[in-house]
């Protein structure tokens, strides 16, 4: 089985650390697994795709349309067909959800756009942002909290959550 983690956070956040820590756990483990593991970092600030293959293999992908100054969700909206094929994707936010939710486990950290909403915008893209959820086969939720949010703005969800 093949499996692509996507992520969209540099190693010197929070998000980052926490796929380094399943980079980590999963080379660790890897021995007693049959999976391979792509490594798809979407890096919106160097407008690439850097993928680090199952194989050790690293591939990074510049297009002149990522180079457009695009606001971050076009970037990763236009990114999406460079994913490669896998059997499931884990995407390390709920942010990135919509561009690939067909078997995808989704980590959603909050729900901070559709909670708390600064603007009639940030309500309207929240609905965007977080279309991919309802397809995803699981949801890691990082906290209590936030699985509480998430049924009650989004309670079709209730089944797919994990703490």
């Amino acid at each position: 089985m093949k499996i692509s983690l996507i992520n969209t956070s540099s190693s010197d956040t929070g998000i980052g650390k926490y796929v380094e820590s399943i980079l980590k756990q999963f080379n660790k483990n890897k021995s007693n697994l049959n999976l391979k593991l792509d490594y798809v970092y979407l890096d919106y600030n160097n407008k690439s795709i850097n993928i680090r293959t199952y194989d050790k293999r690293t591939i990074r992908i510049k297009k002149p349309i990522f180079r457009l100054g695009l606001k971050r969700p076009i970037f990763y909206f236009l990114t999406a067909p460079f994913i490669p094929q896998s059997d499931i994707y884990h995407l390390s936010t709920q942010n990135i959800s919509f561009i690939r939710p067909k078997n995808s486990i989704i980590t959603c950290h909050d729900l901070i756009h559709r909670v708390y909403p600064e603007t009639f915008l940030n309500l309207l893209s929240s609905y965007f942002f977080y279309k991919g959820l309802s397809k995803s086969i699981k949801i890691i939720s990082d906290s209590e909290s936030t699985k509480k949010d998430i049924i009650r703005y989004i309670p079709d969800y209730i089944n797919k959550i994990e703490v």
